[in-house]
């Protein structure tokens, strides 16, 4: 069975080396059928200094508990490349832990719409652009 996914996460991702802090992020997926597609916003660290956050396309699927999802850098100095993301869902859809790739480089991320009950998480996603 797909589990529902749509709405908005919060989350962070890790590299896979010490000296790299955790970054977070906001994601707002859409979900239709097995398909996702959505936006991510992150702050900025690692394009070009006049920028205070980055924006990204996702796109990708899910099946049964894998979500599997490319995210894409909208432009920007040393921000146009796709990170490869592999995670798995929990099973009250409420936690999604994984992998992402990226070339050598490789690390964890987790989301959560935790703390988030449906009402709530519809009046951010009116007022929120992603």
């Amino acid at each position: 069975m797909t589990q529902d996914i749509a709405g908005l996460w919060q989350g962070n991702y890790a590299y896979n080396t010490p000296d790299r802090r955790p970054v977070p992020f906001v994601a707002r997926i859409e979900q239709n059928g097995t398909t996702l597609s959505g936006s991510i916003r992150e702050p900025n660290t690692f394009a070009n200094d006049d920028l205070d956050e980055l924006l990204a396309v996702l796109d990708g699927y899910i099946a049964g508990p894998v979500v599997v999802f490319a995210k894409s850098y909208l432009g920007g100095e040393r921000a146009d490349h796709t990170v490869q993301y592999t995670g798995l869902v929990d099973e009250k859809a409420m936690r999604i832990r994984g992998d992402w790739q990226i070339g050598s480089w490789t690390g964890v991320f987790e989301m959560s719409r935790e703390g988030m009950d449906r009402q709530k998480e519809r009046a951010i996603m009116e007022t929120v652009k992603l």
